[in-house]
């Protein structure tokens, strides 16, 4: 996906390009969107643009990769923590159960975001703007 979007930071390698939300945002996964009107995104920079220089960008994002990762994981996690906590802890509550199953629901969340975070950069400025 191309889109268009404003330097604001460089640093070292890449630079990070503050990109205004659209109807594709939701769609997308690539930069784990939150509600806010702008999304900032690093990219491979190729040492030609600066700070304040409008930019086009290829976006590289996988919708299934990020739907599983975001949606499939945790709640296989949330299960897994579950059952194993009823059958190899022995553990009858069941609110301890799903305390138990909450935390690897969160736990496998935020790996997820530490991860994606640290991930091989995709994203590329194909040409300066203006």
């Amino acid at each position: 996906m191309i889109e268009q979007g404003k330097v604001i930071k460089i640093k070292e390698m890449t630079a990070e390009i503050e990109i205004p939300s659209n109807s594709n945002c939701a769609k997308c996964g690539a930069c784990l969107a939150s509600s806010s009107s702008t999304r900032v995104i690093s990219v491979k920079n190729n040492g030609s643009v600066r700070p304040g220089d409008t930019v086009e960008i290829f976006i590289d994002y996988n919708r299934i990769g990020a739907a599983f990762s975001l949606y499939i994981i945790p709640l296989l996690s949330f299960f897994l923590f579950f059952i194993t906590s009823m059958t190899l802890w022995k553990i009858k509550d069941e609110g301890i159960l799903v305390l138990i199953g909450f935390s690897g629901f969160f736990l496998s969340y935020l790996i997820i975001r530490v991860l994606t975070a640290k991930r091989s950069i995709k994203n590329y400025i194909i040409k300066k703007v203006r």
